[in-house]
């Protein structure tokens, strides 16, 4: 709890979306979901922003488990991060669409899952992730 001290202080006093966005794309996803799950929630987070976690965070890799239980102890935090951004996107949660964020275009990499891997699971990202944001 220690090591997210500096987060919170940051979150307290940050109040534009770009500053959460630059955090987002510079995160480095070993220190845990912590910070993240902060960020998400926080007041100022943009739609873009939180689509940015939401693909980094490889949800195609959770779609070969049907069970959250089936899920190893150590993603387990990732996937209910993810969760709960799909849940907030689905609820209307972040008030501004206003800094770009593409899936199929995150710095030249596409990161929705191939169709080959939603066929063999039988399952899909939920069709609202899948949104562009223009910005």
């Amino acid at each position: 709890e220690e090591r997210l001290e500096p987060f919170r202080q940051f979150f307290a006093k940050s109040a534009h979306p770009l500053e959460l966005h630059m955090l987002a794309d510079q995160f480095n996803w070993d220190m845990g979901t912590g910070p993240l799950l902060e960020l998400i929630r926080h007041p100022m987070c943009d739609l873009g922003t939180a689509l940015l976690v939401y693909w980094r965070g490889e949800p195609r890799y959770f779609l070969q488990f049907a069970d959250r239980r089936d899920i190893e102890a150590y993603n387990v935090e990732n996937y209910d991060l993810l969760r709960e951004i799909e849940q907030r996107v689905r609820a209307g949660k972040y008030r501004s669409a206003s800094v770009p964020f593409d899936p199929a275009n995150d710095d030249g990499d596409d990161r929705r899952p191939p169709t080959a891997v939603i066929q063999q699971f039988g399952r899909d990202v939920p069709a609202e992730m899948y949104r562009k944001v223009r910005g």
